[in-house]
Formats: C-alpha cells, sequence, structure tokens
C-alpha cells in the first residue's frame, strides 16, 4: 500500500494542548501514522486491487467458460452413449420377441401334433373297444353253442349209458 498523508506535527500539537507532554504526543503521533498509514488503503491500493480482482473475474469466467465446453461435450459424449445403448436394447428386445414367437409357434405345432396324435390314439382305443365288444359276443356265442353241444354229448353219453347198462343186463340174463 502506498502512503497516504497524514499531519503528524498538527497532531502532536493537538496532544500537547491537550495537556500530553512533548515525548507522549509524539509517540502517539507516530503510532497513529504507522496504524494508518498500514491499514489504510489509498485510491491507488483500491485501484489496483480492482484491478486485480477483474483479472481474477475474467480468468474464473473464462474457466467457467472452458468448463460448460468441456461439460457440453461430456454430455453430448453421455447422451450419444446412452442413444447407442438404446439402440442395442432395443435391437436384443426385438431379437428376443422373435425368439419367443418362434418357441410359442413351436410349442403350437407341437401341441396340434400332441393333438392330432390323442385323436389317433382315441380312435385306436375306440376300434380296439368294438373289437373287444365284438370278441365278447362271438365268445359268448361260441359259449353257449359248446355249452349246447356239450349237453347233447352229456344226453348221448347217457342214452349210451343206459343203453350199455341195458345190453349188459341182457347178457347178464342170458347167461
Amino acid at each position: 500500500m502506498s502512503a497516504t498523508s497524514f499531519d503528524t506535527l498538527a497532531a502532536a500539537r493537538s496532544l500537547e494542548a491537550a495537556g500530553f507532554a512533548q515525548e507522549q504526543a509524539e509517540a502517539i503521533t507516530n503510532a497513529v501514522r504507522d496504524a494508518v498509514t498500514e491499514s489504510v488503503a489509498t485510491k491507488t491500493d483500491v485501484a489496483e486491487a480492482k484491478a486485480g480482482l477483474t483479472a481474477d473475474i475474467a480468468d474464473v469466467k473464462a474457466e467457467i467458460a472452458e468448463v460448460r465446453a468441456e461439460l457440453k461435450a461430456e454430455i453430448a459424449e453421455v447422451r450419444a452413449e446412452i442413444a447407442e445403448v438404446r439402440a442395442e436394447l432395443k435391437a436384443e428386445i426385438a431379437e428376443v420377441r422373435a425368439e419367443i414367437a418362434e418357441v410359442r409357434a413351436e410349442l403350437k405345432a407341437g401341441t396340434t401334433d400332441v393333438k392330432a396324435e390323442v385323436g389317433r390314439l382315441d380312435a385306436k382305443i375306440s376300434d380296439v373297444k368294438a373289437d373287444v365288444v365284438d370278441l365278447k359276443s362271438e365268445l359268448k356265442g361260441d359259449i353257449a353253442k359248446l355249452s349246447a353241444r356239450i349237453d347233447a354229448l352229456m344226453l348221448r353219453f347217457a342214452v349210451f349209458g343206459i343203453g350199455l347198462v341195458g345190453v349188459a343186463v341182457a347178457a347178464i340174463k342170458l347167461l
């Protein structure tokens, strides 16, 4: 800081007039002068400080502008990356949807095949059931025929047995 004007002589005389001794007045005046010159800013000091602050402000503004430009560039890069990731995700989602559609189609085809096979098996089962019914009928008829033949044979054997007994009795009588 540059020196400010301070009338030390006038200050010392005022202190002496107020009752201070010359040595005391000079000591107080010197202390005040030192304090004022050390701590009071002059117009030049203020102008220098203002110029320094103005330069600092300009530097800060330049740095802010630089940071803004960098941030804009980085934001643009991030947005581009986000757009790229979105596009990739959309493509992958489309692929997954296509795979799901394929699996559904395969399942439908498989279900149709299974239904057709079940239909064929149901028809075969119906045919087998009809054959079983027919066989039961035939067996019942055959069993009835066999039973009638057995009954007829038993009657013949009975008649033959009675005839044999009659011949045996007659043979015994002849004897």
